[in-house]
């Protein structure tokens, strides 16, 4: 996918290609399920999977918000504005991007 926003100036801005999966239904090599919780969220997401070496929050423009190597069972998320983000999991053997809204 790329979002593109629209400004009332009628300017355009286009974001970085993301790929989008539904991660519950997805099964990595081990047989081990990769997914994130709660969703929608509000100052804190888990993330649970197999593997993972990294995990990435991206807003809608593409722009990175999070980028954690380690430590990424619990994500505090409180810093992050009300709104629609992208949640790259990346594991030794797979790379899935999920869609999360952060509302309070």
């Amino acid at each position: 996918y790329v979002i593109v926003a629209v400004y009332d100036d009628g300017c355009e801005a286009a974001s970085e290609p993301l790929s989008v999966t539904a991660l519950w239904d997805a099964v990595l090599e081990n047989g081990l399920t990769t997914g994130i919780y709660p969703n929608p969220a509000k100052d804190v997401l888990r993330v649970e999977g197999a593997d993972l070496t990294q995990v990435e929050i991206f807003n809608i423009m593409g722009q990175s918000m999070l980028n954690l190597s380690e430590n990424f069972e619990t994500i505090d998320i409180g810093q992050l504005p009300n709104g629609i983000y992208f949640v790259r999991l990346q594991s030794k053997h797979e790379q899935k991007t999920v869609k999360l809204v952060i509302e309070r």
